[in-house]
């Protein structure tokens, strides 16, 4: 495994998020859009028919989070309705990854309430609770029983739970005891993304301990940190946070993502309220086939 730097905290303040929206992220200053690859006609992305449902398929691509009122006349129709953007979405993109569930337990009504808004063959991929990664830090007497109450809350899904994002904090160091004994509390079958953002993580042992138990290395890039792609495993999980992608560098992902050896592969691409992340998603997503 190649050695990173230890990316910056982030500063992002918690943010209350209410039960009918799985997902509401800080609002971020305005960035000059790409507005060559933003798609302005939501009509323009392709759905599925009525009763139509995703099939098993390698590649899931969608973005972090979808309940963004600035969506709407770019990925939304203008006067779309909150309560009716998971639906939409999830005609649309075959994943979403929730991520206000960081911030509170989510509850089985809720999750069920999800489900049944998205067709067969869509996958939620949900971030851990920050009570499991930031304040237990995964290694608390309590840390079995929180998450054994994580997971069963997230049999609610059903056959629409993807995989589970774990983002430690930029603090925490490699502690192998530590993540193998949180990996061993993981249910066979569920899929599991490790996302380590501090620099000691980043070594062979890791490496084994992650391959292993089946889980994922999560490669996750920004503006300011774009680690080097070293795919292994069986399947991936990518967070493509840049605030812009050019054609050529889509082109490049697309190539990189078809000749790994991944099955399946989950790629989200970060909010922004202009709308960049779905038009980003659906001009890979057509790169991909």
């Amino acid at each position: 495994m190649p050695k990173r730097s230890s990316p910056q905290a982030s500063t992002n303040p918690k943010v209350s998020s209410s039960e009918t929206s799985p997902d509401q992220e800080n609002p971020l200053p305005s960035v000059p859009s790409p507005t060559s690859r933003v798609i302005r006609d939501p009509l323009s992305y392709p759905a599925l028919a009525e009763g139509q449902t995703w099939d098993e398929v390698r590649f899931r691509l969608g973005t972090s989070g979808y309940s963004y009122a600035p969506w709407k006349g770019s990925f939304y129709p203008a006067k779309h309705k909150s309560a009716e953007m998971l639906p939409y979405y999830a005609r649309r993109f075959r994943t979403v990854e929730i991520n206000n569930t960081f911030y509170r337990m989510p509850t089985k009504p809720l999750l069920s309430q999800w489900a049944a808004q998205v067709p067969e063959g869509f996958h939620f991929a949900i971030k851990t609770p920050q009570t499991l990664t930031h304040r237990q830090k995964l290694a608390a007497p309590e840390t079995p029983e929180t998450a054994a109450a994580f997971f069963d809350h997230l049999t609610a899904l059903g056959s629409k739970c993807g995989p589970v994002l774990v983002q430690l904090p930029p603090f925490l160091r490699c502690d192998i005891e530590t993540l193998s004994r949180f990996l061993a509390l993981i249910p066979p079958g569920l899929k599991v993304a490790m996302e380590f953002r501090h620099a000691s993580w980043f070594n062979d042992q890791v490496t084994e301990v992650l391959q292993k138990a089946g889980a994922a290395l999560c490669h996750a890039e920004s503006d300011e940190e774009q680690p080097p792609f070293t795919p292994w495993g069986t399947w991936g999980y990518l967070r493509l946070r840049r605030t812009e992608y050019s054609e050529a560098e889509l082109d490049t992902w697309a190539k990189r993502l078809q000749d790994s050896p991944w099955n399946p592969i989950y790629l989200f691409f970060k909010h922004e309220d202009e709308g960049t992340g779905p038009a980003l998603a659906h001009a890979l997503q057509k790169r991909l086939g």
